[in-house]
């Protein structure tokens, strides 16, 4: 999809998911378990996706993190645009 210097950054196989559901307060507390274990200066652990059902009151989240601290940070030192193209704002 976009790839610079032999690196595709949004390959789908650099993130693991988890899907939870429940109420909010019981999603929230197994997302603070995921960045116990994952924390997201490291692994980039973040609610990706969230759904409220109104009718029963019920919650679906979907977290998301880096496989790896090493892919987590290849994100991070990603260049901008300008510096990946050569032009200078």
């Amino acid at each position: 999809m976009f790839e610079w210097n032999g690196f595709n950054y949004w390959a789908p196989e650099h993130y693991d998911f988890k899907v939870v559901r429940g109420t909010e307060e019981h999603c929230l507390a197994l997302f603070r378990a995921e960045q116990m274990n994952r924390p997201t200066v490291q692994y980039g652990t973040v609610i990706a996706e969230k759904e409220h059902d109104e009718e029963t009151d019920e919650w679906q989240m979907v977290f998301r993190w880096y496989k790896t601290k090493e892919i987590c940070k290849k994100h991070l030192d990603f260049p901008p645009y300008y510096v990946r193209n050569g032009k200078v704002l």
